[in-house]
């Protein structure tokens, strides 16, 4: 099947094809059942972006048009005649093109940007929400991007650890680049169902580590039950460490040596600002170095080694959870390639 596509022209890609096959659907020309091309054979045929196809089946399965169905691929579900039952009435045509002639003049709005501040002030989502699942290696780390997900677009994010040992459900996949060659040697045919996205270290961590450095936290959790001497001789000590500068220290706890290494080294520029040295220790359980002997020492704890600790180590102060968020271009991108729709709250305060 051939698309004329305009790649200059400002109606973005997905859009032209969605029309494209609309048309082909009203005029007969796509029957109901027949399948559309595979979405990597449609991007190469059309000379596009497997997801800007991807996108444009969304749209038509929006528009109860055709029917997604995994690995079956997407079939026409409508026929000529409920095509134009649902067509607009002339009257309600004009309307149509004086609101969005209005909205472009006014106030510099696209169709789709339109659509959006309409669902808004609708106060309502989508009546088919779509769904993606989120894999990482631990389901703390899990919830914590399908909750960074959720809060910018209109989806249901589901969690799926990779400890588990079954198939992530049919459907969208997000992953990040840290996982990529676990992930492809594991599914290997469920890559074009996957997108990679980049993370890095909260930036809380910083403050928090530079707020407990600052007021001593560690040092004096234990005051009223040290004696004046050992208070005197700790006091040596300490000042002792702050003169080597060992006294300001990060430890790094992971269970593999290649990802302590990996972690390190997104701290090092996080953490800089704050003076301390990070130390990379492989440990076999996650709490052998709690509580920390050294007044002076932290210890940062990977998510999966974090979800390893009960609730009153994770209580401690030296104890601090390293979480890593999605970049904020990454999470743009998904909302681009996937199709997805800001969340309501986002509009409105816009």
């Amino acid at each position: 099947m051939k698309l004329e596509l305009d790649s200059e022209s400002p109606t973005p890609l997905y859009h032209q094809i969605a029309e494209s096959l609309r048309y082909r659907i009203g005029t007969g020309a796509l029957e109901p059942g027949s399948t559309l091309p595979p979405v990597r054979t449609a991007a190469a045929d059309w000379g596009v972006n497997f997801h800007t196809v991807r996108r444009a089946y969304r749209v038509l399965a929006d528009d109860g048009l055709v029917e997604i169905d995994g690995p079956r691929g997407t079939r026409v579900t409508a026929s000529p005649a409920k095509l134009r039952a649902h067509s607009p009435s002339p009257a309600l045509a004009a309307f149509l093109g004086r609101t969005l002639r209005e909205a472009v003049e006014e106030f510099s709005l696209t169709v789709d940007q339109l659509t959006q501040h309409l669902r808004a002030f609708r106060g309502t989502t989508r009546t088919s929400q779509a769904s993606v699942s989120i894999l990482e290696c631990s389901e703390a780390q899990c919830q914590a991007h399908a909750a960074e997900v959720e809060s910018r677009w209109d989806v249901r994010a589901e969690t799926f650890c990779l400890s588990r040992s079954d198939e992530p459900p049919e459907g969208d996949l997000i992953a990040t680049y840290f996982h990529f060659n676990e992930i492809r040697r594991r599914w290997p045919h469920r890559l074009n169902d996957l997108q990679f996205v980049a993370i890095h270290p909260d930036p809380a961590l910083s403050e928090r580590l530079g707020r407990a450095l600052a007021e001593g936290l560690l040092e004096h959790r234990d005051e009223p039950r040290r004696s004046e001497k050992r208070r005197r001789h700790e006091g040596r000590g300490r000042e002792s460490r702050r003169k080597s500068g060992s006294a300001r220290r990060v430890v790094l706890c992971e269970f593999d040596a290649g990802q302590a290494q990996s972690v390190a080294t997104d701290l090092h520029p996080l953490l800089a600002s704050t003076g301390v040295e990070i130390e990379t220790r492989v440990v076999e359980r996650a709490n052998e170095l709690l509580p920390a002997s050294d007044p002076g020492t932290h210890l940062v704890f990977t998510p999966r080694a974090w979800a390893k600790l009960t609730a009153e180590e994770q209580a401690l102060p030296e104890a601090h959870p390293l979480v890593y968020v999605i970049r904020s271009q990454d999470m743009e991108e998904l909302g681009s390639r996937f199709g997805w729709h800001e969340r309501v709250h986002r509009l409105v305060s816009a």
